[in-house]
């Protein structure tokens, strides 16, 4: 993902971000780590901004890879640009874990979730399909997150909900795992950094009621723009008015997909081979349907940000192959995809 030179298109936030040729697109993510390590020694408000400014051009470069570990990951660093003495009150990332946690469930209370997502998740552990009025097992973890998160905020009910968090991305883990036979490894760093982050930032600590204490401090500001993004923005995804993945909606079953269906005398005109992302679909015959979400994860490991700035900037190149608009169909399907709601997207619009 962090590489210019590969198959699956980079998508720029706009046509002037610079692309490096060859091994120089490895030059910004060395350089990032250096700032990162020399960060760790040399605690300067410089080396701060220095990090910040490096990640926030490699993101800007490429929108693959705004992934919700990635956001996580730029939140925690942005204090370090407005601190000389390179101290952060601890309620700054307390309030970062919260979020994810809260948003992570609410965002799972939909119609889809319970349909599509869970019963998949308990198939990968059990090899069992849930039929009917069971799907509403699926009730548990989304009031677990929340839970977990709410219980984050108060330091009487903190230490419980440490370790249910612990807990469940120990269970996350193993779901990753060849037991339950999911292949979006690409996360289990960050589950991995998510039971740290909540040992350092929740073990017996001192901190009262979160929200009290970032007013206390003397960079209300920094209170206040953390509230805006974590809190106050992703309130905005329910209208579309931002983007999901920074809103920590994840697994949630609301992320569309989106398909390219070609017909079948049109597929030598692909530049590359796409037999793993090949998919059959219900309703969809006389050709082969291109899953763009797998070829994504064969090809960097991570799933596509659902967006449709995104989704039109991937059909922008499948419409570059001089295939007949009638020849092939670029498809962004709502979740579940087996009730067949889509869209279009329209060579015309986008060239």
């Amino acid at each position: 993902m962090w590489k210019g030179d590969r198959r699956f298109p980079s998508i720029p936030i706009a046509q002037f971000m610079p692309q490096f040729p060859g091994m120089l697109d490895l030059f910004l993510p060395v350089l990032l780590i250096g700032a990162l390590l020399i960060g760790c020694f040399f605690r300067q408000q410089w080396v701060g901004i220095l990090t910040v400014l490096l990640f926030v051009v490699l993101l800007l470069q490429d929108q693959m890879r705004w992934q919700p570990w990635s956001y996580h990951y730029l939140l925690f660093l942005l204090p370090f640009c407005f601190s000389k003495e390179n101290k952060v009150g601890l309620y700054y990332f307390q309030l970062i874990l919260v979020a994810i946690y809260l948003w992570g469930g609410i965002h799972k209370l939909n119609f889809n979730y319970f349909e599509t997502v869970f019963p998949r998740f308990f198939f990968d552990f059990t090899a069992f399909r849930l039929q009917g009025s069971l799907k509403l097992l699926g009730l548990l973890i989304p009031i677990t997150e929340i839970a977990i998160g709410l219980g984050l905020l108060f330091k009487w009910t903190r230490k419980w909900a440490m370790l249910a968090g612990i807990g469940s991305h120990l269970f996350i883990l193993i779901w990753l795992s060849p037991i339950g036979g999911h292949s979006n490894t690409s996360i289990i760093p960050w589950n991995l950094a998510m039971i740290v982050f909540l040992v350092l930032c929740f073990y017996q600590t001192e901190t009262g009621n979160l929200l009290m204490e970032g007013w206390k401090e003397r960079k209300r500001y920094l209170t206040a723009g953390l509230l805006v993004l974590v809190f106050v923005f992703p309130v905005l995804n329910f209208g579309q008015l931002w983007d999901h993945y920074l809103s920590f909606n994840m697994y949630s079953g609301k992320n569309n997909i989106l398909y390219v269906a070609i017909e079948e005398n049109e597929l030598e005109k692909l530049p590359y081979n796409f037999q793993d992302a090949f998919i059959e679909m219900e309703g969809l015959a006389g050709g082969k349907i291109i899953n763009i979400n797998q070829w994504a994860m064969n090809e960097l490991n991570v799933p596509v940000p659902p967006e449709d700035r995104i989704f039109k900037e991937i059909s922008r190149l499948f419409c570059g192959l001089g295939i007949p608009p009638d020849k092939m169909s670029c498809l962004v399907f709502e979740q579940p995809v087996t009730a067949n709601v889509f869209k279009a997207i329209s060579c015309k619009e986008i060239q």
